[in-house]
């Protein structure tokens, strides 16, 4: 009689594992990219490696078409790129988003050398600011994987991406940024003197429209209002 309890004790602590490993699993981003030389052809069999600066470490291979996919934390990563042939090429800082897809293409040169690039990390303040929001199409349909650059005038730069639901967090001193957002299919839009200033709630939402076409430069100026809806406008 004591067997059949044991063995659903069992099954309930490996359901619950399950759950546990599945949950872990959705809260990752996912990076996907391929790999190349200077003349466009693909590089199978490299390794890359995601160091972060939280302790975590992901490792994984470009396949035979030099395409790799890997699923990681939110974090910020040294990235290195090693193949016999090629030279080991590093990034550095490259910050994930929560729950977000990302793409990362690479160029090796034949070599040996380290070729590191450095993206400077965001300046520590006492105050920061949360800025969020979502990026829309013209239809009203959100848009995940925009890509967004940020570069301030107090040496912060670091790329984000808005997640599955077109959302973007990202925490900011107060202080003036030049944000660009681009994704395929959309017109890029260049927000200069993007202004963050104190609010009283600590945060401040801003909802980003990207209209269907080719590139435009947008020059919008933000305040703390919240809700307020941007358009990158024609030049």
């Amino acid at each position: 009689m004591w067997v059949l309890p044991i063995l659903l004790l069992i099954f309930g602590l490996f359901g619950y594992a399950s759950a546990q490993d599945a949950r872990i699993t959705a809260e990752k981003s996912t990076i996907k990219g391929t790999v190349i030389d200077k003349y466009g052809a693909v590089i199978p069999n490299t390794k890359v490696n995601f160091i972060g600066r939280s302790g975590n470490t992901f490792a994984t291979a470009t396949n035979r078409d030099g395409v790799f996919q890997i699923e990681v934390s939110d974090d910020t990563y040294r990235i290195e790129f090693f193949v016999e042939g090629f030279k080991p090429f590093e990034i550095e800082g490259y910050r994930v988003a929560f729950k977000s897809r990302m793409t990362l293409d690479v160029v090796l040169d034949v070599g040996i050398i380290i070729d590191t690039i450095t993206i400077p990390s965001p300046k520590k303040q006492e105050k920061q600011i949360l800025v969020t929001g979502t990026v829309f199409d013209p239809g009203g349909a959100a848009i995940r994987g925009v890509n967004i650059t940020v570069r301030g005038d107090n040496n912060t730069s670091f790329i984000t991406v808005t997640n599955v639901d077109g959302i973007y967090e990202m925490r900011l001193s107060p202080g003036v940024y030049s944000i660009e957002l681009s994704s395929p299919g959309f017109k890029r839009a260049v927000l200069e003197s993007f202004r963050v200033v104190n609010a009283p709630s600590g945060k401040i939402r801003h909802d980003v429209i990207l209209e269907i076409g080719s590139v435009v430069n947008a020059p919008i100026v933000v305040s703390d209002t919240p809700k307020k809806t941007l358009r990158n406008a024609s030049p």
